[in-house]
């Protein structure tokens, strides 16, 4: 069963975490395993450590999509590395090219080109250099950055790599995933069989569990232990079903 669920989980190209503490570096996920209330002690301590298996899938699902922005902003390092040694310069014209295709193509938020000087060299349209300016000072120097944090009610993931010519940095490459949404819950689902919500502070912002998008948690314990940065685990009725549950803290960045 195990061997078939990372097989499963491998196949998810866009896939990270739960759910989000508002106004903290705390995210927490939850999962929901809806079970028959006729099920006794035995059964819900399994599924309890069933789920807890799932949780730790949403983890390894984070560093997978850490790489995958790492590694378009690696194509695209090198076509602005060939870009420079043709014309031994940054030119807008050329950048912008390469952000908007990454965008397109990879889903991306956003995709910012700088000088060796942290200079924004890309269009403001693809995004704006200040917002990556801790990640673009450190890859100048040579270093890839990555930060996770939260925007509003979602988590994103930060990148930024260096670009070299001629054997020197001579910019940066920086963009920006958000990588939780409705869509990000319903993967979840298919790839755990879980129930799975996204939780900004006690308020559902994505979840599986029907027409309860935008509600909120009437027992607020499990968001209280994330965030002292512990986890939670038990039984609960969400709409009238019985769930057995487990909620866990992701601490981020910044």
């Amino acid at each position: 069963k195990k061997k078939e669920k990372k097989e499963k989980k491998s196949s998810v190209s866009v896939i990270l975490i739960g759910a989000i503490v508002m106004g903290l570096i705390v995210f927490t996920v939850s999962l929901f395993l809806f079970i028959s209330s006729l099920l006794n002690d035995g059964l819900v301590s399994y599924f309890q450590e069933d789920i807890k298996d799932s949780a730790e899938v949403v983890k390894e699902e984070i560093s997978v999509e850490e790489d995958n922005l790492a590694n378009i902003e690696k194509m695209v390092a090198e076509s602005v590395q060939q870009s420079y040694e043709t014309v031994n310069a940054l030119e807008t014209k050329a950048v912008d090219v390469f952000a908007a295709q990454a965008i397109d193509s990879f889903g991306i938020a956003e995709m910012v080109i700088v000088d060796s000087n942290g200079s924004q060299v890309s269009s403001s349209r693809y995004g704006k250099a200040d917002v990556y300016r801790d990640l673009t000072s450190k890859a100048v120097l040579g270093e890839s950055k990555l930060k996770v944090m939260k925007d509003k009610q979602d988590i994103v993931i930060l990148h930024a790599t260096p670009v070299r010519a001629f054997g020197k940095v001579v910019g940066a490459v920086a963009s920006k995933k958000v990588v939780t949404s409705q869509k990000f819950a319903a993967e979840m689902k298919k790839l755990t069989g879980c129930e799975f919500t996204v939780f900004d502070d006690d308020t559902r912002a994505y979840t599986t569990l029907d027409g309860m998008v935008g509600t909120k948690i009437q027992d607020m314990t499990p968001i209280e232990k994330c965030k002292k940065l512990e986890d939670h685990s038990g039984e609960a009725n969400i709409g009238g079903k019985n769930f057995v549950v487990y909620y866990f803290p992701y601490i981020v960045d910044g």
